[in-house]
């Protein structure tokens, strides 16, 4: 392995190891558009071994694969100065918000009323932790993407 593919392969396991995920297409496919997908890895972080993607066989990627084509994987560091990167950002904070507040989230009228006051909580306190401005305009916008990212 040359010392461009280890840094690259560096890059892509430290990538996966921040977000799962990543943009998922076919090599030699022209109307086969990449699309968004989430890695799973059966190892250690530190263990580097095969990557493991899960769909329904009825999607145009898997309808597309065959034995000759080649997966292509693109992955990045979110950009706060994209509409893309502040979306996928405040999605991340209110899934991890959702997960945080799941013992709350019974069937229970009043419960459920205390689920929705944490998700909304946490949301707020991880929004305000990032300390960005987009992300900042684009949660009190209450997610309407219209908000464009400034810079």
């Amino acid at each position: 392995m040359t010392e461009a593919e280890y840094k690259l392969e560096s890059k892509l396991w430290k990538a996966l190891k921040d977000d799962r995920t990543v943009m998922l297409g076919l090599a030699g496919v022209e109307e086969g558009h990449s699309q968004p997908m989430t890695a799973q890895t059966l190892h250690d972080e530190d263990e580097r071994g095969p990557i493991w993607f899960f769909t329904s066989k009825d999607t145009d990627l898997v309808k597309a694969l065959t034995d000759s084509h080649r997966a292509v994987v693109h992955f990045g560091d979110l950009n706060l100065n994209s509409q893309a990167g502040v979306v996928s950002l405040h999605k991340r904070i209110r899934n991890a918000a959702e997960s945080v507040c799941s013992p709350l989230d019974l069937r229970v009228l009043g419960l459920r009323d205390q689920y929705d006051e944490c998700v909304k909580e946490a949301v707020e306190n991880g929004v305000t932790a990032v300390a960005n401005p987009n992300l900042s305009n684009f949660h009190a916008s209450k997610g309407k993407r219209e908000v464009l990212a400034s810079n």
